[in-house]
């Protein structure tokens, strides 16, 4: 075989090209970008098939400029056919290949490469059989694939696409160049599109991957993994568990790509940014950053809660698994998942002291943070005030775009990057009603107790638009006038009448008023394609029709006499 492979790779080597394919190699060359090299990889019938890969078989010429070179390569590829390796390669697995193509294409300019495992294989140390695994080197990835040298690698698990584990490389110059284009965002993106490619070519995938000087990352080339993992298949996969508890009444139609970006990195920041205001070591946001990245995501146009990445965020943090139980308490979801054994826990990753400083520093700028949390609510509040004044529906027409664009980006600093302190108000509310609700149940008391204690609390900002427009219902029921019309006409005449009939005055600075108070708020005010009550108020001339028609017991009495049933359950 070693003969008779020399043999035929220098009767390729040698051979003349016949001329239409030199011809087609000009065209190449000369359509090469000057900044620009070419690769000419070899693409044969037969190979990357389920029983038998050919990996590193056969041959692919990298860094080709020249005609020459263009030339040389393609004959490379064409005599690696042949090659002593790739005879007995498929003299060994007993298999054939139907012939070879060379493709010539642009090379990726790489700084980063790497190949990827969409099932780890077997023997890797503290790895599941449905990990994915990642190997990586810079610049290009021929000396990994022809395993001339060690990669890094990182171990990522399906069900949150978390790093569970790295082994950098050895040469710290390397890494440092690495970290720049391989980010946590990056790893994120490629273990997606792996599972992707997974799922489109139906099996467990072998993945090349590059990414080049503009941090674009590229798929070079996928194959099925044949090598069996040597694992049990049992217990091979976890469910990951979604609920729309909360969020769906925050979303409740079908979202637009905008707005799933803006809400994407909004619950992210929301995340990360309580952990920084808590202390949370460097090292344990690091560990957070893969399920931070994927709070939420969409079903059917939908958008619901990634439970599993929330309590895997929530559990890295002390009392994880009460935080995890609050959290579900506090929107209405009901399953906690299982917990990851490879999460950054509290035990046996870190010395006794290592953790015990970590959790003084946590405990100490909690309690700085909750010092003046009502001063902190209030710089929130006169932030998000500037900025309704600022975009006023009134204004926003008079904008020029270039205007527009910087009130959007305002907009994502303040949801992205000045949002702690409402956060901050969030997490105290989620973990004293966990604690309310516990000390009653240990007490004995009723299951349904502490939502009756937190009835018509006082100065609760969302009771007020519902009493104001019972408000101006008693001033419909009161005028004739304005009984007829609200009884008798459709919601555009009616808003029609209430802006141009003069004899209707009165209601209407009263609607005004209303509308500039509490136009913002509504049942789909966090939708982005959904106009507020300022803009279109015609949903809350249809509500004022509905409380004009009803007759009984008005909000400020049903919340007087709920606050009376809380004083007696309080005073039990």
């Amino acid at each position: 075989l070693q003969s008779g492979a020399e043999t035929i790779a220098d009767l390729v080597r040698h051979g003349v090209v016949p001329p239409e394919i030199h011809e087609l190699i000009r065209e190449v060359s000369a359509r090469r970008p000057s900044d620009t090299l070419l690769v000419a990889r070899s693409s044969a019938v037969g190979e990357d098939g389920t029983h038998a890969s050919f990996a590193g078989q056969l041959d692919s010429v990298l860094g080709l400029s020249a005609e020459a070179d263009v030339e040389r390569g393609i004959k490379t590829c064409w005599a690696s056919y042949w090659s002593a390796r790739a005879l007995f390669y498929r003299t060994a697995r007993a298999t054939s290949l139907d012939g070879m193509g060379v493709i010539v294409q642009q090379q990726v300019a790489a700084c980063v490469s790497g190949v990827l495992f969409t099932r780890a294989p077997s023997g890797i140390t503290a790895t599941r059989s449905d990990d994915l695994m990642i190997e990586y080197c810079a610049g290009l990835g021929d000396g990994l694939v022809s395993g001339q040298l060690d990669p890094g690698r990182l171990i990522v698990s399906r069900p949150d696409l978390a790093v569970r584990r790295h082994a950098a490389l050895s040469d710290t110059d390397a890494n440092a160049q690495i970290e720049r284009f391989l980010t946590p965002r990056r790893i994120l993106d490629l273990s997606r599109l792996a599972l992707r490619v997974e799922k489109e070519l139906g099996g467990p995938q072998d993945i090349e991957w590059s990414i080049d000087s503009d941090g674009e990352l590229w798929i070079l080339q996928s194959r099925p993994i044949t090598a069996t993992t040597g694992r049990p298949a049992a217990h091979t996969t976890r469910t990951v568990i979604w609920s729309n508890a909360n969020v769906n009444e925050n979303f409740p139609q079908p979202i637009s790509p905008l707005l799933y970006s803006i809400a994407s990195a909004g619950y992210y920041h929301y995340f990360r940014n309580l952990g920084l205001a808590f202390g949370v070591s460097g090292w344990r946001l690091a560990a957070m950053e893969q399920p931070l990245r994927g709070i939420i995501g969409v079903h059917g146009g939908r958008m619901y809660y990634n439970l599993t990445n929330i309590h895997a965020v929530l559990r890295m943090a002390p009392f994880g698994e009460r935080l995890a139980a609050a959290f579900n308490q506090f929107v209405g979801a009901d399953e906690i998942t299982d917990e990851s054994e490879h999460a950054a826990g509290w035990s046996g990753r870190r010395s006794r002291i290592a953790t015990a400083v970590e959790l003084l520093r946590i405990a100490t700028c909690t309690s700085r943070q909750y010092l003046r949390l009502g001063h902190r609510v209030e710089t929130f509040e006169r932030t998000a005030d500037a900025f309704a004044a600022r975009t006023h529906p009134t204004r926003l027409p008079q904008l020029t775009l270039s205007e527009l664009l910087d009130e959007l980006r305002a907009f994502l600093t303040i949801r992205n990057h000045r949002w702690k302190n409402a956060s901050l108000a969030d997490a105290a509310s989620m973990v004293c009603y966990a604690l309310l609700q516990s000390t009653l149940k240990a007490a004995g008391c009723s299951p349904a107790l502490h939502n009756r204690l937190l009835r018509a609390l006082p100065g609760v900002p969302s009771s007020i638009p519902a009493i104001r427009l019972w408000e101006l219902s008693r001033i419909i029921r009161a005028d004739d006038r304005l009984q007829k019309l609200f009884a008798a006409e459709r919601a555009s005449d009616v808003l029609h009448a209430i802006q141009h009939d003069d004899r209707l005055a009165t209601f209407r600075r009263a609607f005004e008023q209303f509308l500039e108070d509490w136009g913002f708020r509504s049942s789909a005010e966090l939708m982005l394609t959904v106009p507020s009550l300022q803009e279109d108020p015609l949903p809350a001339i249809e509500l004022l029709k509905q409380y004009a028609a009803t007759d009984g017991e008005s909000p400020t009495a049903a919340m007087a006499r709920q606050a009376a049933e809380r004083s007696v359950e309080t005073s039990r």
